[in-house]
């Protein structure tokens, strides 16, 4: 038991001078209450996996088997039973990710992830890249180890979305576009990158006109342009201009939804939403 005790002290003083480890200090501080020398070997034996069988030998390797589960295993159980796990862990290559010695990630943020995804570093830094891409939280939509959801997402894509975008502001009107009232907001937006600060998949008319034939609209309005000096549209109007100063859809129609019918931002009673751009003559 005395030797037992040395060996608790030592290895916590390790993890303390590293600055990791506090979960198994205080895991380690109950263990110097055990009066039983069975159980205080156990419990060290468990706790000095990560020193022993993998900083001083190669014993796990010659058993065939990691000693990784045999502390986390009652955590992670439930992990390898859902639909989608990711390759390594379901390989049970805990140290693809995770260094055993250090007891920290062998790489940070999305640099661990590129690790492996080496062709998606690049495509994610085209156009307008989604913050939690930029800030290198993949783990921000993604479970590192296993999920229901498709590509191991957290959430089911609605859901996900709204966990940073408050719902309330695109549902909370009296007409709701039917993408963002089926929680389809993948069908307009990159959910890593886009062509925007919105990150848009392609330029608004070309989004819109892929669900909305141009030439049957009842009031047509040419998109794409770059207003007149003889109009002109207030700056603290909800009619907005895109990134190039041009008129689009989305300059009259609320793309998410809107208490006016049609989407549209400004009443059409008496033409007050044109005038709020063109000349009343």
């Amino acid at each position: 038991l005395t030797q037992a005790k040395a060996c608790d002290y030592q290895v916590a003083a390790t993890f303390r001078l590293r600055g990791k480890g506090n979960s198994h200090i205080i895991k380690l501080k109950r263990s110097l209450a055990m009066t039983t020398t069975i159980i205080c070997v156990i419990c060290l034996y468990n706790l000095c996996n990560h020193k022993i069988a993998y900083g001083y030998n190669t014993m796990w390797q010659e058993r065939g088997e990691k000693p990784c589960l045999q502390c986390h295993g009652e955590k992670m159980d439930g992990l390898f039973k859902k639909k989608n796990v990711h390759f390594p862990f379901a390989q049970k290559e805990c140290e693809s990710c995770h260094d055993p010695k250090a007891f920290s990630l062998t790489a940070q943020g999305s640099e661990l992830c590129f690790g492996c995804h080496s062709d998606k570093a690049d495509e994610f830094k085209k156009g307008h890249t989604h913050t939690p891409v930029k800030n290198g939280q993949c783990i921000k939509c993604h479970s590192p180890h296993a999920s229901d959801n498709k590509y191991q997402l957290l959430n089911e894509t609605e859901k996900l979305c709204f966990s940073c975008h408050k719902e309330d502001r695109f549902r909370k009107v009296k007409f709701t576009h039917f993408p963002v009232q089926e929680g389809n907001c993948l069908l307009c937006h990159g959910h890593h990158n886009g062509i925007d600060r919105n990150n848009l998949k392609n330029p608004v008319t070309d989004l819109c006109t892929t669900c909305h034939d141009k030439d049957s609209m009842i009031i047509p309005h040419p998109t794409d342009v770059i207003p007149t000096d003889k109009t002109l549209i207030p700056k603290d109007s909800q009619m907005k201009l895109d990134e190039k100063g041009m008129v689009t859809c989305v300059t009259c129609h609320n793309q998410h939804g809107s208490n006016l019918a049609f989407f549209l931002k400004e009443s059409m009673e008496d033409g007050a939403m044109c005038y709020k751009c063109h000349e009343k003559k």
